[in-house]
């Protein structure tokens, strides 16, 4: 690949400045949100997404609720008696407020465990991928001794040395999820440190360091995104078995697991926080094989190309990539072309096979002196 760098570039302009990361065009925001509106699918998942993000942001605000205060003379109304939608549960509490009050610490569970599992693994993952040697052997030692045990035992393990709580959940819940980070991330740096761009970038003297972080990582953004969207469904899920088992947040926090664990015990009605539980991870499912179709995971585009770095007086470096070379047009060979040229190509497949080969001719000795 041809590459003309000017002579007054340096290692220290390029860690002064940094190059611009390469990328894809697909994984900006912007360009996936135009497709994913597109898609019945997509748009479905969406739109419960939302509905469940709107009622635990504007739920609190609009309707004055107090989980810990029991309601002794509602007890277990029927839906729609005494002016409950949904009912009431075993202390009188309105199912419809639990819900939305229950939304806002699932979600925010689910969403701080996956934070937490992408804060911890991304990082791992790039540096395991790129530097190699006792260092990936290393990490990945460490998660194969994560993911030799199911994740709904290690999250009971981690909770039972931690103790119970809200804090301790998110905490189970993302070291569940910190190694199926390492594993994609390390995967996708181990293609990207062989690439063009990061081969330039290293023999200008660009630090390691700045490599992975304005190169590697930023190019393993999109299946990231993709798994996340997967992780948080599962995240609702495990911190959810974990509030049914009594083990997750505690009673009066209207958390849907401990609400579905809560309707078991007291003979109340599970279908409500169990059709919660549900569909959150249904529509994050939907929406992530949607997106994981739009940015084409699995279908790297290559990145951009460092072929000529450009030096403009008041403006920042920019890559420009290299033209791709036209493709040569195929030759079409008529009927009557073909019935010419097979006799011909018959009559010089003979020739050679009639021709000695090197290995069959006899060396002549040379005469004697």
């Amino acid at each position: 690949m041809h590459m003309s760098i000017p002579a007054s570039t340096t290692a220290e302009a390029f860690e002064a400045e940094g190059l611009a990361p390469e990328v894809a065009a697909s994984v900006r925001p912007a360009a996936v949100w135009q497709r994913l509106v597109t898609h019945r699918s997509a748009v479905l998942g969406l739109t419960v997404l939302a509905i469940y993000a709107l009622a635990a942001t504007l739920g609190p605000l609009l309707f004055a609720f107090n989980p810990g205060q029991n309601q002794l003379t509602t007890v277990l109304y029927t839906p729609g008696q005494g002016g409950h939608l949904l009912g009431t549960d075993n202390f009188g509490r309105d199912e419809l407020l639990l819900l939305v009050y229950g939304s806002r610490y699932t979600l925010s569970l689910g969403l701080m465990a996956v934070v937490l599992g992408i804060v911890v693994g991304v990082p791992m993952g790039a540096i395991s991928g790129y530097f190699g040697g006792w260092v990936d052997i290393l990490i990945q030692r460490f998660t194969d001794i994560l993911l030799a045990f199911p994740a709904i035992v290690l999250a009971l393990a981690l909770v039972a040395g931690l103790g119970v709580g809200l804090r301790n959940v998110v905490i189970a819940v993302g070291v569940s999820s910190v190694p199926s980070f390492v594993r994609l991330v390390r995967a996708d740096a181990l293609r990207l440190r062989e690439l063009p761009f990061v081969e330039a970038a290293r023999a200008l003297g660009v630090s390691p360091w700045l490599i992975l972080l304005r190169h590697v990582i930023p190019n393993a953004i999109a299946p990231v995104i993709v798994q996340a969207t997967l992780q948080m469904g599962f995240a609702i899920l495990l911190a959810a078995s974990l509030g049914f088992f009594g083990l997750g947040v505690q009673p009066p926090t209207p958390e849907w697991g401990e609400l579905l664990g809560e309707a078991r015990n007291t003979g109340g009605s599970p279908a409500l926080p169990g059709s919660a539980i549900k569909e959150q991870p249904g529509a994050l499912l939907v929406t992530r094989d949607r997106a994981r179709r739009q940015l084409a995971v699995g279908h790297h585009p290559a990145p951009v190309a460092l072929h000529e770095l450009i030096e403009r007086p008041g403006c920042r470096r920019r890559i420009v990539p290299a033209q791709a070379p036209a493709a040569k047009p195929v030759q079409q060979w008529s009927h009557g072309h073909q019935r010419r040229r097979v006799p011909r190509l018959r009559r010089q497949i003979g020739r050679e096979l009639r021709q000695p080969s090197r290995a069959d001719v006899p060396r002549t000795q040379p005469p004697p002196l």
